[in-house]
């Protein structure tokens, strides 16, 4: 019992050292999504416009162009797919199957939403991921399929 808790303990001190180590990459996607939804003017600029009574203005050239990309991508978006790597006949049988379940579990877990949010994310702050697991439910779909928020 001793050896997994110091096996275990040794882990996590190297999960904690990788996280102490890691570079700040939070500060600028958060200043990356930020300026995308219309924040960004810093705090001392803010203070100075009410001081003197300016009307807060911002024109946002960022998020016309990541919408132009996001809309692409909506439009050239494909579906994923299951190839054979043998040409074998039994083989591109049993991609067909397994295309016609994925096809089904794409789809009742929606995964264009997902991929659609992860590329936002993408695009907004650098970072954006999907995550796929079975569903909790028996009586929904057999998988469910997130974007994970980088948060």
């Amino acid at each position: 019992m001793t050896a997994i808790v110091k096996v275990e303990q040794s882990k996590l001190l190297e999960i904690m050292s990788d996280i102490d180590a890691q570079s700040d990459w939070r500060s600028s996607a958060n200043k990356a999504d930020a300026y995308y939804d219309d924040d960004q003017l810093n705090a001392e600029v803010l203070k100075v416009l009410k001081e003197r009574g300016q009307p807060i203005m911002v024109q946002n050239l960022i998020k016309p162009a990541v919408n132009a990309v996001l809309g692409m991508e909506a439009k050239t978006r494909t579906d994923l797919l299951v190839t054979a790597d043998d040409p074998d006949d039994e083989m591109e049988m049993l991609a067909e199957v397994l295309n016609a379940e994925f096809a089904d579990a794409c789809r009742l877990g929606r995964l264009d939403k997902a991929r659609s949010d992860a590329y936002a994310s993408q695009l907004k702050a650098g970072i954006g991921w999907v995550e796929c697991y079975r569903n909790p439910d028996p009586f929904g779909a057999k998988y469910k399929i997130e974007n994970v928020l980088r948060d």
